[in-house]
Order: C-alpha cells, then sequence, then structure tokens
C-alpha cells in the first residue's frame, strides 16, 4: 500500500486521505505533487472544502517534513473549511493540527466521529 491515498466521499462532501507509515522528504515529496495533482484534476472549480485525514497508521513526521507539510497546506490547501484529523494519540493530534490548515480543525478517535462531525454533527 502507497503510503498515501486519496478518495472523494459524496456522502460528507469531504476529501478523505489515508496516510501511513514513517515519511522522508522523498515521501512528502511525492504527496505535495499527488495533491496539486488531484485539484488540477478536478472538474472546473469543484475543490472540495472539507477533508477527513487518517493518520492512525502513520508515525509522527521528522521537523523538516512537518515543517515542509505545513508550509504546502498554508500555501495550495488554504480555503479548506473544516479538517477532521483522525489520529491515535494526543502527540500525534498535535503535529497534525500544526500541519493541517482549515477554518476549522478537530482530532477524533474515530473515523465515525469525524464523518459526523463533517457533516455538521
Amino acid at each position: 500500500m502507497p503510503p498515501f491515498q486519496f478518495a472523494f466521499d459524496p456522502m460528507i462532501d469531504a476529501i478523505c486521505v489515508i496516510l501511513t507509515g514513517q515519511w522522508s522528504m522523498t515521501t512528502a515529496d511525492a504527496y505535495m505533487q499527488a495533491v496539486v495533482d488531484n485539484i488540477r484534476s478536478a472538474p472546473g472549480t469543484a475543490r472540495p472544502r472539507k477533508a477527513l485525514f487518517d493518520l492512525r497508521n502513520c508515525a509522527l513526521h521528522s521537523r523538516d517534513v512537518a515543517e515542509a507539510l505545513a508550509e504546502f497546506h498554508a500555501r495550495v490547501t488554504p480555503d479548506m473549511d473544516r479538517v477532521a484529523l483522525v489520529v491515535a494519540s494526543t502527540l500525534d493530534g498535535m503535529q497534525a493540527k500544526r500541519i493541517g490548515k482549515a477554518r476549522e480543525v478537530q482530532t477524533f478517535d474515530t473515523v465515525a466521529a469525524a464523518r459526523d462531525w463533517l457533516c455538521g454533527g
């Protein structure tokens, strides 16, 4: 399985991203290019404004990877309304909140709780 997967979920009108493993700058660079490619391939101006990140099987990022991802998301996805982060620990959630940029960012223990929040619950 690749270290990142993307899928659009029309039930919650959100992009769902699964991240796994220990990331290097090479992995981060490939992820950032994949995000850009996904944005470019979206029809018209159809850019999701909500995202669900499942980070339960992703190790904490090194400082350089975390900083690169934070800068990237601030520059490329600054208009997100809600980002739900499903994490395995409080520390994972703290790092993910520093990386993820959105008007509202919340951490969750389960995908079900994250989906409910994204739907307005």
